[in-house]
């Protein structure tokens, strides 16, 4: 191998490291950023935070940020692959977007652009659990197996296919509820006109 090779290879490996370091951090500070955000609702439980309240609404804004939250959920997925143990945002984030959808039914004007990246946060949440279906399915193998073990592999093999299968449809069944309930939404009335637009482009695009 040349030295040139050689120092290729590693300048490559550097970055690679790089972008993991910069990947996990940047996944961690969005989890500071979260229970930071949790911290100062749970100070005021009475009234839910708006972009509009000064600094706790701009962390809320940082926290919603439809770029940001994507980014952090790919992150997840991609550590879920490497088995690695981290703070598990989707879990995090459905009692939030659960918290704005509340908010916006009593006061959709109000809370129209929370709801909104809410919204987006939880159509990224619906298809990260659908990508990790294929996080756990077992390696084929080339060794053959016979008797019990065969058998056992087998039934493991057909199990966690059955049960990727049911977490898809589970995600179609989601999505078109979900988009459902955007449209009927949008027939009420309940947004501004751009936010309507904004509204059904989420309902096309997570059931045409």
């Amino acid at each position: 191998m040349t030295w040139r090779l050689t120092r290729i290879l590693i300048l490559t490996s550097l970055i690679v490291l790089c972008h993991q370091s910069y990947a996990a951090d940047a996944y961690y500070d969005y989890v500071a950023d979260f229970y930071l955000h949790e911290s100062h609702q749970a100070r005021n439980p009475d009234q839910v935070i708006r972009y509009t309240d000064g600094e706790n609404g701009a962390l809320l804004q940082s926290v919603l940020e439809p770029t940001r939250v994507k980014a952090v959920l790919n992150s997840y997925l991609e550590s879920m692959k490497r088995s690695e143990k981290i703070p598990e945002v989707p879990k995090l984030l459905q009692p939030l977007a659960a918290r704005y959808d509340g908010a916006f039914k009593k006061e959709p004007r109000a809370y129209e652009k929370e709801f909104l990246d809410s919204l987006e946060a939880s159509v990224e949440v619906i298809s990260i659990a659908s990508a990790m279906t294929n996080v756990s399915m077992p390696p084929s193998t080339t060794n053959k197996t016979s008797g019990a073990d065969a058998e056992k592999q087998k039934a493991l093999t057909d199990s966690i296919q059955s049960l990727a299968k049911m977490t898809r449809d589970l995600s179609t069944v989601a999505y078109k509820a979900m988009a459902t309930e955007i449209r009927n939404r949008v027939g009420k009335g309940m947004f501004s006109e751009s936010g309507a637009k904004r509204a059904l482009a989420i309902a096309e695009r997570i059931s045409p």
